[in-house]
């Protein structure tokens, strides 16, 4: 081939090596916005500690250590294995793979090949028959970085994807875990106003008796039978209550609640079972570690850089290579004869001179995206510590409220016992006793709805520390 021939490759490839030398470069750097610095402790520093500086981290407590009760565990290898919403994330996880498996094939050269047979006739002509067999090449050179950076884009949004599934999964578990308590202390409630009823009606009976010997007024009878009332109308509502809940956790088990379950659930002994295993919380930075939605946040972060330097480089030339290679003949017999193999190599350079400022508006849309990105980054941070730092202090509190309340109860018992054998000697009147009667049963559903919020406060501190991804 002449030199002349090679003039327009030469020509393509200076145009090349020059925008090489621009691109080093680029566009201005644009100010964006940085993440803020995270808070440098909890509000109730003492509370992340055990005292003696020793600590304990949530993620390296498997949810299967830290959830002892067996039924609770099958129920939450139920909600892991049918649930919709964790399903749905892990089918995101797939589309994000396949995103990434698509801008990697984009880096790589594509190969096609391409057979022809072509007859006609004609009364003038005769027979003339065409056929043709190629195969052809193409490749972009990224020299200005588009593509790479769109496919660390691709993979920074599979990471966030994969921690976005590791959440929901986090928040499935202690789902299914406050659902579960929040059945059994319905449960608990129910008995209670059972027993509740049972006892008012001996009270009623015990009444109307004294009413016939004269020793009450009917005033007092009428008290014992709006006491009853009363029970049997806290009965009724501690049935929807407990329906609802067993309702709320079929939804979130995605299937019906087994009957074993329900049965554990109304059964005090059951109750009875360690349900949680000691936790102490950790170190703040610990907590950014362990948690996937910090993750989330930073590898968005990151996919919004890399797609802000593709942006940029749409701004150069796109520059690709096509080949191809192949033979063609007016013969089918002829098509394999060496005399009619053809080639070709054609670079191309393809610059955009004008385009309505599109290449502008997509990359300040990329800055902004950016920028939001670091927002909720900084959001992400703030949520976890104040999350966090909530559930350090409610769990203090709860502790200290479930050990007056233990104390109130101890305290109306007592008061009852007093008030039966007051009421039994003659000594003190009828609403005395009631009045008793009443803080007692008052008592007892304090401890009760304190302990299901102990329990679910400490399922919000393994959760918000970043247990249960194991």
């Amino acid at each position: 081939m002449s030199a002349r021939r090679y003039s327009p490759l030469a020509l393509a490839a200076a145009s090349v090596v020059l925008l090489a030398g621009c691109a080093s470069t680029g566009l201005p750097p644009v100010a964006q916005d940085q993440p803020s610095p995270p808070p440098a402790q909890w509000v109730d520093a003492a509370a992340a500690s055990d005292g003696s500086g020793a600590q304990q981290q949530a993620s390296d407590i498997p949810w299967r250590d830290y959830f002892q009760d067996p039924m609770l565990r099958t129920l939450i290898d139920t909600a892991l294995a049918h649930n919709t919403d964790l399903r749905a994330a892990l089918q995101n996880v797939q589309q994000a793979q396949l995103s990434l498996a698509s801008s990697r094939v984009a880096q790589m050269p594509t190969l096609s090949g391409s057979a022809s047979v072509a007859q006609s006739s004609s009364n003038n002509l005769g027979t003339p028959t065409g056929a043709s067999l190629g195969v052809s090449a193409a490749y972009e050179v990224d020299l200005f970085g588009r593509l790479a950076n769109q496919t660390q884009a691709a993979s920074a949004q599979l990471l966030a994807t994969t921690q976005a599934a590791r959440t929901a999964r986090i928040s499935l578990i202690a789902t299914v875990a406050q659902s579960w308590t929040a059945l059994q202390s319905d449960e608990a409630l129910l008995r209670l106003a059972r027993d509740t009823v049972k006892s008012r009606q001996d009270t009623l009976r015990l009444t109307q008796l004294k009413l016939k010997q004269g020793v009450v007024s009917d005033v007092d009878v009428q008290q014992a039978q709006s006491l009853v009332t009363s029970a049997q109308l806290s009965v009724t509502q501690q049935e929807r209550a407990v329906r609802l809940d067993r309702s709320a956790l079929r939804l979130v088990l995605g299937r019906d609640l087994p009957e074993s379950a329900a049965r554990a659930a109304a059964d005090p002994a059951s109750q009875k079972t360690a349900l949680l295993a000691p936790l102490k919380p950790g170190l703040p930075s610990s907590v950014l570690l362990q948690r996937p939605d910090i993750a989330q946040a930073e590898a968005q972060l990151r996919a919004a850089d890399a797609n802000i330097a593709a942006a940029r480089a749409s701004f150069f030339p796109s520059i690709s290579l096509t080949a191809t290679a192949g033979s063609a003949s007016t013969s089918l017999r002829d098509l394999f004869d060496p005399v009619g193999w053809v080639w070709a190599f054609v670079p191309k350079l393809a610059v955009a001179i004008f385009d309505g400022g599109q290449r502008d508006i997509a990359l300040k849309s990329q800055q902004v995206a950016r920028n939001a990105a670091v927002t909720q980054y900084d959001k992400a941070i703030q949520t976890a510590f104040r999350e966090v730092s909530d559930a350090l202090t409610t769990d203090t509190s709860l502790q200290e409220q479930a050990q007056r309340q233990q104390q109130l109860l101890a305290t109306s018992q007592a008061q009852l016992r007093l008030a039966q054998l007051r009421y039994n000697a003659g000594v003190t009147s009828f609403l005395e006793l009631l009045d008793a009667q009443r803080s007692l049963s008052s008592a007892q559903q304090a401890i009760i709805t304190t302990r299901l919020a102990q329990q679910q406060a400490r399922i919000t501190l393994y959760r918000v520390l970043g247990g249960g991804v194991r």
